[in-house]
């Protein structure tokens, strides 16, 4: 039994924090000091993918390239990218498996070099918009824009390079991961975005220069493991209304409807939260339970909901059990007696609903009696109703297994 499956995504400025000399030895402490909120999560039997961006990483193998040109022949972008997913993946494996060792926690991590299927006619490749390394001193700057290099300024005084940043269409070693995952295994993919690649007519798999959102892909490998929630931590404790501003407000919980609203209003900009806010919309419009952004340190509260912006997909409705089953008797799908234990959402047309133990979208709720939970799921066909049960079975709330998964044909 297992409370479900998670993907966390991890930021690469979380264990080379700006303004800070990137050693390798200080990269090690940061990221020892990232992982109690994993090892917590693994300590509660949660299944687990862990992403890493590569931000700052990437850029400064690419800083070492230019330095080194002379001497040895420089590597391209998206083999860094690989490089880079493949150190850092060793780093997190050593520094989380040595944390779960102490913890008393007997599970496995393992770390996938993956590839990020993209379109090679993606029109993000034509023009460089992610930062990548650290801020750049004024000799440095001069002589990236002397080479053509494209760098923006992001606040002032503040000056990064910028690499071509494609979408995310699959992650090619999917099938992989949902097994390595199912079986208990920590598994740490898509490091940096993961290398990006194209489907070429010839040849099948060939690489890109560039860097992919690693919340993106996160976002995409949560769709292709079935997971059920996203958890995307960051330096700041949340989305908010006006940002920077006296006028701020932390954004604690919203649905898709108040996320699309957001995006479309231009308040979040080309910033850094606005992918963030687009992966985790992504992630629960494909099926997701919930998404979660939160800063680092308050991983595991925000997934209680006492931090952080939780996404779901909708604004839901709060019900009494007896109104519940008069709304599911209204659409035929009476409740026997002897199964009260159930909480609705509505629906219409000929689809097929699963009544189950526990909200799998948290639209709807009950008032129950301790030790209760329930929940409706309307599923579109047969099969997309049996893997809906397959997905329930073994979930848990208020401490309880969930046991059982009623199955009833729609109108």
């Amino acid at each position: 039994m297992h409370p479900g499956t998670i993907v966390i995504a991890l930021g690469g400025n979380a264990v080379a924090p700006p303004g800070e000399r990137a050693t390798i030895s200080t990269q090690f402490r940061h990221t020892r000091e990232s992982l109690a909120p994993v090892v917590d999560l693994a300590r509660g039997g949660w299944h687990i993918a862990l992403v890493h961006g590569n931000g700052p990483q990437v850029g400064d193998d690419l800083a070492r390239n230019e330095l080194a040109a002379d001497q040895v022949e420089p590597l391209p972008l998206g083999v860094l990218v690989a490089a880079t997913a493949g150190w850092m993946g060793y780093m997190i494996q050593q520094s989380l498996q040595n944390a779960l060792t102490r913890a008393g926690v007997p599970r496995t991590v393992v770390t996938v070099i993956t590839q990020t299927l993209c379109d090679a006619a993606d029109p993000d490749l034509r023009n460089a918009t992610k930062p990548i390394g650290h801020a750049l001193d004024p000799a440095r700057l001069a002589k990236l824009r002397a080479l053509g290099v494209p760098v923006a300024e992001e606040r002032p005084g503040l000056w990064r390079r910028l690499t071509p940043s494609p979408r995310p269409i699959a992650v090619v070693e999917r099938d992989t991961i949902r097994h390595l995952v199912a079986a208990g295994h920590i598994v740490i993919a898509c490091g940096g975005g993961g290398p990006p690649v194209y489907d070429d007519p010839a040849l099948h798999l060939e690489g890109i220069d560039a860097v992919v959102d690693k919340d993106r892909v996160a976002a995409i490998l949560g769709r292709e493991i079935d997971a059920d929630v996203l958890l995307i931590l960051t330096n700041v404790d949340g989305v908010y209304h006006n940002y920077g501003t006296p006028r701020q407000k932390a954004i604690r919980r919203m649905d898709l409807r108040e996320a699309d609203r957001l995006l479309a209003s231009g308040e979040l900009g080309t910033g850094n939260m606005r992918p963030k806010v687009e992966a985790a919309a992504d992630f629960v419009r494909a099926g997701g339970q919930r998404a979660v952004i939160a800063e680092l340190a308050g991983g595991l509260a925000a997934l209680q909901g006492e931090t952080g912006t939780t996404l779901v997909a909708g604004a839901g409705v709060n019900l009494h059990e007896y109104q519940a089953r008069e709304i599911l008797d209204a659409l035929r799908h009476p409740v026997p007696a002897r199964r009260r234990r159930y909480h609705a959402a509505g629906g219409e047309g000929d689809r097929r609903a699963v009544r189950r133990t526990r909200s799998m979208r948290e639209g709807a709720g009950t008032h129950r009696r301790p030790g209760q939970g329930g929940g409706v799921k309307l599923a579109n066909n047969p099969a997309e109703a049996a893997d809906t049960r397959r997905r329930i079975i073994g979930m848990t709330i208020n401490g309880l297994p969930v046991q059982k998964v009623f199955v009833v044909p729609g109108r």
